[in-house]
């Protein structure tokens, strides 16, 4: 896998506030075109989201808009399915630049209640 260019790139950033989630993200070009994307979703207390394969709940999805693709993506497992506090999501974006899009789909959980599930949109720039 390449290695971030370093300090002297730009790199693409973006923040998003949603449904008690806050999602700030940094997107570092490499050497071979693409960008190393780190995501951090913040969820407020007492709230916390769904990992992917969890069985209850509607677990965390983030992708990216056309022509954008976001691959490799890393989201953390917890034992029992739950993320909460600061969650650190990597991935790969490939054919990105200034006003690239990331849609994040999220539903906060608090015990037993569920609110709607909500797609954000974080702007890249």
């Amino acid at each position: 896998m390449s290695q971030p260019l370093g300090p002297t790139s730009t790199c693409l950033t973006g923040t998003a506030r949603a449904n008690w989630v806050d999602a700030a993200a940094e997107a570092c070009p490499r050497e071979d075109g693409t960008y190393a994307v780190v995501l951090a979703l913040t969820v407020q207390a007492p709230w916390h989201l769904y990992a992917p394969g969890s069985t209850v709940g509607l677990p965390v999805s983030v992708s990216a808009e056309s022509p954008a693709e976001l691959v490799h993506l890393t989201i953390p497992q917890t034992p029992n399915g739950e993320l909460t506090g600061t969650v650190e999501i990597t991935g790969t974006l490939s054919n990105a630049a200034a006003g690239s899009r990331l849609r994040i789909r999220t539903q906060v959980c608090d015990g037993p209640r569920c609110e709607r599930p909500h797609t954000t949109e974080l702007l890249l720039a």
